[in-house]
């Protein structure tokens, strides 16, 4: 097998990367070479650059942006991807249950107990992601949470950026249209998600948000407010907490669908997998098992599920 591994160096993790993978991949005699990210060139198009170069296998080390950047240069094509946890909160590798340590994740690569599974991914204007669009307060929260304050907080920066854009956060109108719906509410932010993981400790978002189902999730999070903070503490804690009641006066209201295009007045700012978006309008779609992904083999029959 013929891999090639993209590397953030400026991923959370401080580890020896190289050394780590040099053994994990040793053991099973894999022939490998990396690429490092840089300004000029992202991890799409290194994972393009590898495709065309006849790689089988493209790995990639860094947080959720790297790896959802990996993702969208493999979208729609044959070759796997292998995800090799490096960053903050690594919320994709958790919503497939990959191992978050370096060397257990890397011994999927060619192990037998890993196979490749199709997943869906979600399309925003021309470019692919894998976790979610966040407009309003959401894209706030993000922006709020800087590299140093990652460096220096880990997980916990985020945190700290939801809880001070929730104390200024104002709601504005927005108008959704969802397939052939059209739902307008004031609200704090629109999230448009493809994964329910949130955060580290089995942290998510309430409702049956799956990789897997070949649809979209829409939260409007219409105030910060102790109702809003028990319907997310539900999913939070149980996973399987039931989805928020579209109600006119619900504090958190979920739909799903395939399509969405999300406006607000004012335009609000918008973010992808914690990469800046622009303002409104924007228009989300999913693309169903577009992606093939290394997981653990025991574990596929329940993100299947998921």
């Amino acid at each position: 097998m013929r891999v090639r591994v993209i590397i953030n160096p400026a991923a959370g993790q401080a580890e020896p990367v190289l050394a780590e993978l040099n053994r994990a991949f040793a053991e099973r005699s894999i022939a490998w070479d990396a690429a490092v990210t840089s300004a000029q060139r992202d991890a799409a198009a290194l994972a393009r650059e590898a495709v065309r170069e006849g790689v089988e296998l493209v790995a990639a080390y860094g947080g959720d942006g790297t790896i959802s950047s990996a993702a969208a240069g493999l979208v729609g094509g044959e070759v796997p991807l292998a995800i090799l946890p490096g960053g903050t909160n690594n919320v994709i590798a958790q919503a497939l249950e990959i191992p978050l340590a370096l060397a257990d994740a890397a011994a999927l690569v060619g192990g037998d107990q890993a196979e490749a599974t199709w997943i869906d991914t979600l399309r925003v204007g021309d470019r692919h992601a894998l976790i979610r669009v966040g407009v309003g307060a959401d894209a706030k929260m993000i922006e709020r949470s800087t590299r140093a304050r990652k460096d220096r907080l880990g997980w916990l920066a985020y945190l700290i950026a939801a809880l001070e854009q929730a104390a200024v956060a104002e709601p504005v109108p927005f108008t959704v249209t969802l397939d052939d719906r059209v739902i307008e509410r004031e609200a704090l932010s629109c999230i448009v998600t493809n994964i329910g993981r949130i955060g580290r400790g089995g942290l998510r978002l309430p409702g049956p948000i799956s990789p897997f189902d070949g649809a979209l999730d829409v939260l409007l999070i219409r105030r910060a407010s102790l109702e809003a903070a028990r319907t997310l503490c539900a999913g939070l804690l149980a996973g399987d907490a039931p989805s928020p009641e579209p109600q006119d006066d619900a504090a958190i209201v979920y739909h799903r669908g395939t399509r969405v295009r999300v406006d607000a007045t004012p335009p609000q700012p918008a973010q992808v997998d914690g990469e800046s978006l622009g303002t409104t309008p924007l228009e989300v779609t999913v693309a169903p098992r577009s992606l093939r992904v290394v997981t653990p083999r025991a574990t596929q029959p329940a993100l299947a599920e998921a």
